[in-house]
C-alpha cells in the first residue's frame, strides 16, 4: 500500500509541478516574444528612417548634379568652338571660363547604413543596386579630384597650339565627366523610383 501512496504522491507532485511550470514557461515565452516584437519594431523604425535618409541623400545628389551636367555639356561645346576658331588663343582669352565645376556628391547616409548594418534590411537586389550606385559615385568623385589636381598644375596656354592642346584634353575629360554624370542621373532616378 505504501507503494501506491508513493505513486499517488509522485503523480500529485508531478502534476502540481507541471501546473506551476506552465505559467512560468508561458511567461518566459511571452517575455521573449514581446522582446522580439519590440526589437523588430525598433528595427522597422530605424529602417524607415534609413530609407528616408537614403532617399533624401540621393535626391540632393541628383539636384546638385543636374546643373553641373548642363554646365559641363555647355563648357565642352565652348571648348570645341575655341579649338575650331581661326584664332584659338584669342578666343580663349575672350572666353569667360567659370571653372571646371566638379560635382561632388555625398555618401554619408549610405555609410551610416553600412556601419550600423541597417542596410541589410533591404532585399539583396536592392543592396546590390545601392552598392553599385555608391561605388560608381565614388569613382566619379575620384575622377573629379584627379581632374582638378591635373588642371591646377597646368600652365596657362600662351599660343594657339597650347590652347588647342589644353582644350582637347579638357574636351576628353568633359566627355568622361558628362558620361559619368549622365549615368549617375539615370542611376539616381531609377533608385528613387524603387525607394
Amino acid at each position: 500500500m505504501s507503494n501506491i501512496n508513493r505513486k499517488q504522491k509522485f503523480k500529485s507532485e508531478f502534476w502540481k509541478f507541471i501546473r506551476e511550470m506552465i505559467p512560468v514557461m508561458l511567461g518566459v515565452y511571452f517575455a521573449f516574444a514581446l522582446n522580439d516584437y519590440s526589437e523588430q519594431r525598433k528595427t522597422n523604425n530605424q529602417f524607415a528612417e534609413y530609407k528616408a535618409l537614403i532617399k533624401k541623400e540621393v535626391t540632393q545628389n541628383l539636384e546638385r548634379l543636374k546643373p553641373n551636367f548642363e554646365y559641363h555639356k555647355n563648357f565642352k561645346d565652348d571648348l570645341v568652338s575655341i579649338t575650331e576658331s581661326d584664332e584659338p588663343f584669342q578666343s580663349f582669352k575672350e572666353y569667360k571660363m567659370q571653372g571646371l565645376r566638379p560635382g561632388f556628391v555625398s555618401k554619408s547616409a549610405y555609410q551610416t547604413g553600412v556601419q550600423t548594418g541597417i542596410i541589410q534590411e533591404f532585399d539583396l537586389d536592392m543592396i546590390q543596386n545601392i552598392n553599385n550606385l555608391y561605388t560608381f559615385q565614388s569613382k566619379y568623385d575620384e575622377y573629379n579630384k584627379s581632374l582638378l589636381a591635373g588642371f591646377i598644375n597646368k600652365n596657362i596656354p600662351q599660343n594657339d597650339d597650347e590652347v588647342v592642346t589644353v582644350a582637347a584634353n579638357l574636351i576628353m575629360s568633359m566627355n568622361d565627366v558628362i558620361i559619368s554624370e549622365e549615368n549617375l542621373i539615370t542611376f539616381y532616378t531609377e533608385l528613387l523610383k524603387r525607394l
